[in-house]
C-alpha cells in the first residue's frame, strides 16, 4: 500500500477514533476510489477530487452516520442492496431470519406464496425469492411509505432476472393483499425509552417510524391473521419473549433468542 494512501487512512482512522476505525477507513476509501478494500493495495494515486470526497465522509461518519447510507449500500445474503435514510438499514439478525424461513420454505414443498410486511429495501424478500429461484415462488411487499416502495423496486430490477422481477408485486395499500403461505416481518417493537438509548448512528439517522413500538404484539397478529393462510407460517422479529402457547388464532411453534431483547417468533395460523 502507497504511502498517499497509507496517509489517508492514518488520517481517516485518527478522525473516527472508534474500535472500527480502520476498518471503516478502508471501507469509505475503496468505496471513493471504486475498488474492493483490498484493491487499495493497487492503487498507486488518488485524485484530489477523490481525497476531498473521502474526507467529507470521514467528517460525516464521525458524527455517526451509518457507512450504509454514506456508501447507498449494505450487503445482504448474495446481494449488494441500495439503501437510504428512508429506510432501515439490513442486520445481520435479518440474515438469521432469512436463514430460519428459508429452512422452512426449503422443507414445506406446498410454500408457494411469501409475504413481507414493512419490507423496507426487500432485501428479505428479494433473496427468498432468488433462493428459490426454481420454485416460482411468488413474493409481496408491503410499505407505507412511497419511497421505501420506490427503493425496494430498484433494488428488483438492478438485482433480479426479468422472470424473478415479475414474480414480486409491491403494495402500499393492504387492500389488494390476498392470504399467503408465508408472512414475514419485522415490525417497530423497541419502546421509546430504548430507542432513546440506541446508538447515535441508529436513533438520529435511522427512520424511528420504523423503529419505535407503537401497536402491541396482539394488534400485530390481528392485523397479520388476515394474511395468512390457515395451517400457514408468521416469521416475526419480536422484541421480547412469549410464555403463551397460543397467541390469538396462531399457536407458537418456535421461539428463537436473537440477540438483547430481539427474538424470532414462528407462529402457526
Amino acid at each position: 500500500m502507497n504511502k498517499p494512501v497509507l496517509e489517508l487512512l492514518k488520517w481517516g482512522q485518527d478522525c473516527l477514533r472508534t474500535v472500527d476505525a480502520r476498518l471503516e477507513s478502508e471501507l469509505l476509501l475503496s468505496f471513493v476510489c471504486e475498488v474492493s478494500r483490498f484493491g487499495l493495495l493497487k492503487v498507486d494515486d488518488v485524485s484530489y477530487c477523490h481525497v476531498d470526497w473521502y474526507r467529507k465522509l470521514i467528517i460525516r461518519r464521525s458524527f455517526g452516520e451509518p457507512i450504509a447510507y454514506l456508501t447507498g449500500v449494505k450487503p445482504f445474503y448474495n446481494f449488494e442492496f441500495s439503501v437510504n435514510p428512508s429506510t432501515l438499514i439490513p442486520r445481520f439478525d435479518t440474515e438469521s431470519l432469512f436463514e430460519l424461513v428459508a429452512s422452512y420454505v426449503k422443507n414445506t414443498p406446498c410454500v408457494e406464496s411469501i409475504l413481507d410486511v414493512g419490507t423496507g429495501t426487500g432485501a428479505l424478500l428479494i433473496s427468498l425469492v432468488d433462493y428459490f429461484k426454481d420454485r416460482g415462488i411468488l413474493g409481496a411487499g408491503l410499505d407505507i411509505s412511497d419511497e421505501v416502495l420506490t427503493l425496494a423496486q430498484d433494488n428488483t430490477k438492478r438485482l433480479l432476472a426479468p422472470e424473478l422481477q415479475s414474480q414480486i408485486s409491491w403494495h402500499k395499500s393492504p387492500n389488494n393483499l390476498k392470504t399467503y403461505d408465508v408472512v414475514v416481518s419485522n415490525p417497530p417493537y423497541v419502546s421509546f425509552s430504548d430507542w432513546i438509548l440506541t446508538p447515535k448512528d441508529v436513533h438520529v439517522y435511522e427512520p424511528e417510524r420504523a423503529l419505535i413500538q407503537e401497536l402491541t404484539l396482539e394488534e400485530w397478529l390481528t392485523m397479520f391473521e388476515q394474511w395468512v393462510k390457515p395451517g400457514g407460517r408468521l416469521f416475526l422479529e419480536w422484541g421480547h419473549s412469549v410464555q403463551e402457547s397460543t397467541v390469538g388464532c396462531f399457536r407458537v411453534v418456535d421461539l428463537v433468542e436473537c440477540g438483547t431483547k430481539c427474538y424470532f417468533l414462528v407462529l402457526e395460523r
